[in-house]
């Protein structure tokens, strides 16, 4: 999933107002969602993005602990943050954030 999200900045010094530079400044941002049911089996996938990486990887019920995560190599991609369950099989979370971004 693609979205372009459009960011007007507010006046820092006072966050109350909201009135935006007059020049507005857009920003698009790739993000991929994906129900990835185990991502154990489907890692060599996600190095073969035919042309621009997404800023950012989200995937949900990846099925995976926190030492398999953190194993995991994506050419471009940092392991932003991560959520594994402890008590209960599968389900999780983690985003992958692109290097070119400060987060």
């Amino acid at each position: 999933m693609k979205q372009n999200i459009e960011t007007s900045y507010r006046n820092l010094d006072h966050p109350s107002k909201t009135s935006v530079p007059s020049k507005k400044r857009k920003v698009a941002l790739t993000i991929f969602l994906q129900n990835i049911r185990g991502l154990h089996n489907k890692i060599g996938l996600l190095n073969c993005w035919s042309t621009e990486f997404p800023h950012l990887l989200c995937f949900t019920e990846h099925q995976l602990c926190d030492y398999e995560i953190m194993n995991i190599y994506i050419e471009v991609d940092i392991l932003g943050t991560k959520y594994c369950r402890k008590n209960r099989k599968y389900g999780g979370v983690t985003i992958f954030v692109h290097e070119t971004l400060t987060y």
